[in-house]
């Protein structure tokens, strides 16, 4: 990895950076200075953590990452299976149109904050859900075989079926038979959800986890949801969307958050990869 931030609280340590000729290799720092490692776990805190002061150290790494002067091949982050590179960042730092592949990053750290607060989730991959308009016999194949103990289920999915590419999500929670279907877009649409072919691969899927009788939500059952107006941000909303439901602490974001909610995104990723 080019980029590295080895975090610590401990007052007599010393913060290690390299981000290759951009910034001093060795930066020791005071425990005046120091800043805890950003994870998800602080989107259940008070204060959100972008409504605060990034550490100077993040704003270098951020800069670093962002910059659109490097090269977009460069590997940013490498871990297991997980590999991103500059472009992709990009895509979900500045205000572009979020990669898939990031995306699934950015759930993968969702994954393990639900296991940290004792939640037991499934999250679809972004490349998957699509293929089942094509194939729709394969669509509950890949679903774990206790889907129906889980405490929620996510299903990001892209569609064009209203013009642009654009990202929605379908989260179910078994357990209380109800699907909810959020669409940043909801309210451009009568039944609050952008596409019905997705609204009836998600009842199949529903049906195949529960053949009990499921309730159903979408953007208009939540008055105070964020909701898109402008940009190309719908990929954003949904990792929001997603986390908001993980938590259960409702939708404490708003649309003029976004582009710093993007680099909060960032931060998560390469702090914790």
């Amino acid at each position: 990895m080019h980029g590295h931030v080895t975090w610590t609280t401990d007052s007599t340590a010393r913060k290690y950076c390299d981000f290759t000729n951009s910034v001093p290799s060795s930066v020791p720092i005071t425990e005046k200075t120091a800043c805890e490692p950003t994870t998800l776990l602080n989107f259940l805190e008070p204060t959100k953590p972008w409504e605060r002061d990034w550490h100077p150290l993040q704003e270098k790494l951020l800069d670093y990452v962002l910059d659109r002067n490097r090269p977009g091949s460069e590997i940013i982050v490498k871990e297991g299976q997980v590999c991103l590179i500059r472009e992709e960042f990009w895509s979900l730092g500045l205000l572009r149109d979020m990669d898939s592949h990031i995306g699934n990053a950015c759930m993968k750290l969702i994954c393990e904050m639900a296991r940290q607060i004792g939640k037991d989730i499934y999250i679809e991959d972004f490349y998957v859900v699509p293929v089942w308009k094509e194939t729709p016999n394969n669509i509950v194949t890949g679903l774990p075989e206790d889907a129906d103990l889980k405490d929620l289920l996510a299903f990001p999915a892209w569609t064009n079926a209203n013009g642009p590419d654009h990202f929605v999500v379908c989260i179910m929670m078994p357990l209380r038979r109800e699907m909810v279907f959020l669409d940043s877009l909801y309210a451009e649409h009568e039944s609050g959800f952008g596409d019905e072919e997705y609204r009836a691969i998600f009842r199949k899927i529903a049906y195949q986890v529960d053949h009990g009788t499921w309730s159903e939500k979408t953007g208009y059952d939540f008055p105070a949801l964020p909701r898109q107006t402008r940009g190309n941000d719908c990929g954003v909303f949904v990792l929001m969307y997603t986390v908001s439901m993980v938590c259960g602490i409702g939708f404490q974001f708003q649309e003029m958050d976004i582009p710093i909610i993007r680099q909060w995104w960032c931060l998560l990723l390469m702090e914790r990869f």
